[in-house]
């Protein structure tokens, strides 16, 4: 065997020696390479051999030919899937900081991401700082169907990761989520408190009262509480009467709650 072609040598020098010439043989295709590189930095035992796959693989990534003329739309395409094929590799590779400090650069620069992958990382993913950051850039990429995937992050038990919660279901536009919100009025933490309050003033007063009329009317006890506490801090006299009704309303149910 010659050149690349060593790269399954059983001797750690051989394969080193072979990576080079991979890198460096301008006859072989961009995608056999990548091939090879990513079997590598998968599959090599030597941790330095994978290291350096790793960082070959990314470069080439980047540098993967565009088509000749290509528009702006096959641009937009190309650059989307390489950006997405290479966050699959470094969720699958890379430690959580890492990966946390990758995606704070996403949100800096704007970059576009499929609402699909976000929704997928979302599914799997347990550290919270980067479920923050995930749901940071689904409120910016996504659009109002999103809504109930995030519904969930509201009752998460990180302040932060409600707090972004909020924030991504207003820059969706998901109207569907204010009742969702009005509750997060009694949050302990201070940026959630104030993220509930700043979406809900910035509504207005009508469809406010429409939302916690709603909430009133549900027959769930833990809806009405949260809907006096957030009429008990408005003047308005129509939030008066609803305040009454929903006081009555709640001494009605709580006869009837299970010791």
């Amino acid at each position: 065997m010659t050149g690349f072609q060593n790269l399954s040598s059983a001797d750690p020098a051989v394969r080193k020696a072979a990576l080079d010439d991979l890198i460096k043989d301008k006859l072989v295709s961009e995608t056999s390479r990548l091939e090879l590189l990513k079997d590598l930095f998968t599959n090599d035992p030597d941790p330095e051999i994978r290291a350096a796959a790793r960082k070959y693989f990314h470069l080439f990534s980047v540098e993967t030919a565009i088509p000749d003329h290509p528009s702006a739309s096959e641009i937009h395409a190309i650059q989307a899937q390489k950006i997405e094929e290479n966050l699959s590799i470094v969720f699958e590779t890379r430690s959580s900081s890492e990966k946390f400090q990758l995606l704070k650069q996403l949100i800096k620069a704007r970059v576009k991401i499929s609402r699909e992958w976000l929704v997928r990382a979302l599914d799997t993913e347990k550290d919270i700082f980067i479920i923050a950051a995930l749901i940071s850039l689904l409120g910016k990429n996504g659009d109002q169907l999103d809504g109930p995937v995030l519904f969930r992050f509201l009752q998460h038990q990180d302040s932060r990761v409600r707090a972004n919660a909020i924030e991504a279901l207003v820059a969706l536009k998901a109207e569907s989520a204010y009742p969702e919100i009005v509750p997060l009025l009694q949050d302990s933490d201070a940026r959630v408190k104030s993220n509930a309050a700043l979406v809900l003033s910035g509504i207005g007063l009508e469809a406010v009262l429409r939302i916690l009329k709603d909430m009133i009317f549900s027959g769930k006890i833990h809806a009405i509480e949260s809907a006096i506490y957030a009429l008990g801090k408005m003047k308005s006299p129509l939030a008066k009467l609803l305040l009454r009704s929903a006081r009555e309303k709640l001494a009605v149910l709580d006869v009837h709650r299970p010791d």
